[in-house]
């Protein structure tokens, strides 16, 4: 896409493609599961993997994001903004290839799920891209 394109309002009241991008960059960068503690959990690793796709996969709902991953007004770089996924995630890969995924991250806590593990994190990232691209 050209950069007129990225930032071209599909239909009214919906987010550009750019804001789109923005969007999942500022959620993957805001679960950063590098930086934060992790401890052993007492469950499956995907065991609220169902839930989480109930809630996202729901097409007919339509929620608002935290502030904090609420996308900018203004003109989006498409440059930019491919570079910036493009490196977010190479570091989800990396993540996800290198270190257990069955482990519980206490210091997020999504309401309606409570802890989730590093492998429902990822889940969860991956449907909300979903979701959220049917939403725009």
């Amino acid at each position: 896409m050209d950069e007129e394109q990225i930032n071209r309002v599909p239909f009214p009241g919906s987010w550009t493609a750019g804001q789109l991008g923005e969007h999942l960059l500022k959620s993957y960068r805001a679960i950063d599961l590098s930086k934060v503690r992790l401890t052993p959990s007492l469950r499956l690793g995907a065991g609220k993997s169902p839930q989480i796709d109930a809630v996202f996969l729901d097409f007919t709902t339509k929620y608002q994001p935290p502030d904090f991953i609420v996308p900018s007004t203004g003109r989006i770089s498409g440059r930019n903004l491919a570079e910036g996924l493009q490196e977010t995630a190479d570091g989800i890969a990396a993540y996800v290839s290198e270190h257990d995924l069955s482990f519980t991250c206490p210091e997020f806590e999504v309401i309606g799920f409570g802890d989730l593990t590093t492998q429902e994190w990822i889940h969860f990232l991956t449907v909300a891209a979903l979701f959220a691209s049917t939403e725009s």
